[in-house]
């Protein structure tokens, strides 16, 4: 399964622009009008974020970038001809995502790639729900949790 997660996910950044953590503020001076969407989980948002980042959750992607839909986001379903950056925990995600708003029309979606870990790691400041700014080693810990026991593959 993991060996077609990722070609799965090779195969669709094949088709996706992305960008480097330590490109992000030459991207944002590049596009002053990018939206920031984050695809992260609500949960995830609310415990860091980057500041001027919107969240859509991967979970209702697709609904959120589209009128008429419980789960619309009006700032996002009307900014098909704007750069979009979207950004998740580790560059997985939004590479998905990113493709997933092309093919509703989405003009420049880009991907971060490293997600808002590699932007942690290149000390770009990272906030909470009360902006906040968190420290980079808490944020460190939050975005790398342990893989427990149950969730490795079996022995044979």
């Amino acid at each position: 399964m993991y060996k077609s997660y990722t070609l799965m996910l090779e195969q669709a950044a094949s088709h996706v622009n992305e960008i480097m953590p330590w490109e992000f503020d030459d991207y944002l001076s590049d596009n002053p009008a990018a939206l920031l969407v984050d695809v992260r989980e609500t949960h995830e948002y609310e415990q860091m974020r980057i500041d001027n980042s919107i969240t859509a959750p991967r979970g209702i992607l697709e609904n959120a970038c589209l009128w008429d839909f419980y789960e619309t986001i009006p700032e996002l379903a009307s900014a098909q001809h704007r750069p979009i950056l979207v950004i998740c925990r580790s560059g997985y995600r939004s590479v998905f995502a990113a493709l997933s708003m092309q093919s509703l029309g989405f003009e420049s979606v880009t991907s971060l790639k490293l997600g808002i870990k590699g932007l942690n790691d290149e000390g770009y400041p990272i906030y909470n729900a009360n902006h906040v700014k968190i420290d980079a080693d808490l944020a460190d810990a939050c975005l790398n949790p342990a893989v427990q026991e149950n969730q490795r593959k079996p022995k044979q």
